[in-house]
């Protein structure tokens, strides 16, 4: 990931970030699909890169159950899902998790994988092996496009309140395989 500032806005600031990086501000932009439509993501995509800049994109997946119109435009929505069934999800659907995420980055040539991730709570061992098979299936898209991958960590309140679950939480998340963490 390169060092300097990266962009992030929601749908009516992506020419805010294109003026940033006419300007020679920044070096890459961070895609919110709950903000900006599929099409308009490759769009925008096309013309970062163009400036220059390094495109990624947070699937906000930390609450699985939020839905809006834009969101349905891309693959993986169907997989947004109350999160005790996101925990069910099979090998075959995490299978087909994978081929859809691959697609969207594909599509936006994205310079890395920010993997989906829901929220770590403390006590919560389904979060952590969840948020392990949703790294893994990131880092499968990754290697797959040569592109890094960074796990995600979003800790809940419940987290802050126990330095053994901070610790707990922690100690996995770095054990991960990835090339850096991502922190919603």
């Amino acid at each position: 990931m390169r060092r300097g500032p990266w962009h992030q806005f929601g749908d009516k600031s992506q020419r805010l970030a294109l003026e940033q990086l006419q300007a020679g501000l920044g070096v890459g932009v961070i895609l919110s699909p709950r903000n900006l439509a599929s099409h308009k993501a490759t769009e925008y995509a096309a013309q970062y890169h163009n400036l220059g800049a390094d495109v990624l994109i947070d699937h906000q997946f930390y609450n699985p159950a939020f839905s809006n119109d834009v969101l349905s435009t891309y693959p993986i929505n169907q997989y947004r899902v109350n999160i005790s069934d996101l925990h069910q999800i099979s090998d075959i659907d995490l299978t087909d998790f994978t081929s859809q995420l691959r697609i969207t980055h594909r599509d936006i040539s994205a310079n890395g994988v920010i993997a989906p991730a829901v929220i770590y709570q403390a006590g919560s061992d389904q979060c952590i092996e969840l948020n392990t098979r949703l790294f893994n299936a990131a880092k499968t898209v990754g290697d797959e496009l040569g592109i890094p991958t960074y796990a995600t960590v979003v800790l809940g309140r419940s987290v802050s309140s126990s330095s053994q679950a901070m610790g707990n939480i922690l100690s996995s998340v770095t054990a991960l395989n990835s090339d850096g963490w991502y922190y919603g």
